[in-house]
């Protein structure tokens, strides 16, 4: 899957075993962010800086941004087994991921709540793989299970 941008509702679905090229339009609307998510995102984007004198620096240089327009409509594209896209509606790092499963029509399927900071790295057809860091910052891989109804 490429998308375009994560600023678009849609992707380009590319298989490169059958050499088709689709468009799906994702049932997903952009919205701007409250300035509580574009605060919360500044700040873990300074958490990231090798000090805290850093870590401030580009805290003040990131607060004289002004809010965006919009966020990006996902920050994360699978493809199961079945063949459903699954869309990353929550940012990366956000506390809960919210998935969102598409038919390559466009019709989502299933909406899905990982109650955790998970980094997804594969679904499968009755698993979803991912890892988080504990409190100690220790990074540990994880398999949950995924029920299909």
């Amino acid at each position: 899957m490429l998308p375009e941008d994560t600023a678009k509702e849609h992707v380009h679905v590319t298989r490169v075993q059958q050499s088709e090229t689709k468009t799906v339009a994702l049932p997903i609307r952009m919205q701007a962010p409250s300035k509580a998510e574009f605060d919360a995102a500044a700040q873990a984007i300074a958490a990231r800086a090798p000090n805290q004198a850093v870590a401030n620096a580009v805290l003040d240089q990131l607060m004289t941004v002004p809010l965006p327009s919009y966020a990006p409509a996902f920050s994360g594209l699978f493809e199961d087994p079945d063949g459903l896209i699954w869309v990353q509606l929550s940012e990366q790092g956000a506390k809960r991921v919210e998935l969102l499963a598409v038919r390559l029509d466009g019709t989502a399927v299933a909406r899905v709540h990982v109650p955790m900071a998970l980094r997804i790295y594969e679904i499968g057809h009755d698993y979803i793989v991912g890892s988080y860091s504990d409190a100690d910052d220790a990074t540990h891989v994880t398999v949950l299970k995924l029920t299909r109804r």
